[in-house]
């Protein structure tokens, strides 16, 4: 049928090709310039194979207009879905891209909400540190006190009793100065001691913020590389 359809066309269009010719080849009218004479039996032929094929080619042609406006219904089909789909994927892109910048900038709240708890409780350490360092040298200073204190009573009592007061008074001297002396060394002693684990405590807190610093450094670079 389309071989046929095809074949009415061509001869159409040759019929067609023929009578321009006619026009164009005929002798012009000495009466009329925009007339020309023809044979009868010629334009006559050419007019039959138009009535012949013109039909089928009629058909022939509305069957092209049909099938391309099924092509181009199809392909408008086909870009709608084709631009749904891509729509659809950008809005999940994004949301995607807004979730993970959300939870990027929790995580950085967070992280800076730890680094601020790692500050407070450094703080913390330190201030119970100089505090237990301050009582505990109180503590030595005091009882120092009243050891030598102590033994000057002694002493005195003893120079009471004793014939030679003097001999008395030089050996409470000596043993207060020793008495002095081994407690300046127990208060550096301490002093060093205290400095230590303040030391140490500085140490562990700064292992602390180091590794918080570490995970904010982190988050930062996960939030760049998201953008």
């Amino acid at each position: 049928m389309a071989v046929e359809g095809s074949a009415n066309v061509q001869q159409c269009m040759a019929a067609i090709k023929g009578i321009e010719n006619l026009v164009a080849t005929g002798q012009k009218s000495i009466f009329r310039a925009d007339t020309v004479r023809v044979r009868t039996e010629d334009i006559t032929q050419l007019i039959q194979t138009l009535q012949q094929n013109l039909p089928d080619a009629l058909t022939v042609a509305d069957s092209i207009v049909s099938e391309e406006a099924q092509i181009i219904e199809k392909a408008n089909r086909e870009a709608a879905g084709i631009v749904s789909s891509a729509k659809t994927e950008a809005e999940r892109i994004t949301q995607e891209g807004q979730d993970k910048l959300r939870q990027l900038q929790e995580q950085q709240t967070q992280a800076q909400n730890n680094i601020q708890l790692a500050r407070q409780e450094a703080e913390r350490i330190v201030q119970q540190a100089q505090a237990q360092a301050q009582a505990d040298g109180q503590a030595m200073r005091e009882h120092a006190s009243q050891q030598a204190q102590a033994i000057v009573a002694d002493a005195q009592t003893q120079a009471r009793a004793l014939v030679d007061q003097e001999a008395v008074l030089r050996r409470a001297k000596v043993e207060a100065n020793e008495l002095t002396e081994k407690t300046q060394q127990q208060m550096y002693q301490l002093r060093q001691d205290t400095f230590g684990s303040l030391d140490e405590l500085f140490d562990k807190a700064e292992q602390y913020l180091g590794g918080v610093m570490q995970q904010v450094r982190s988050n930062r670079e996960q939030m760049n590389q998201g953008r």
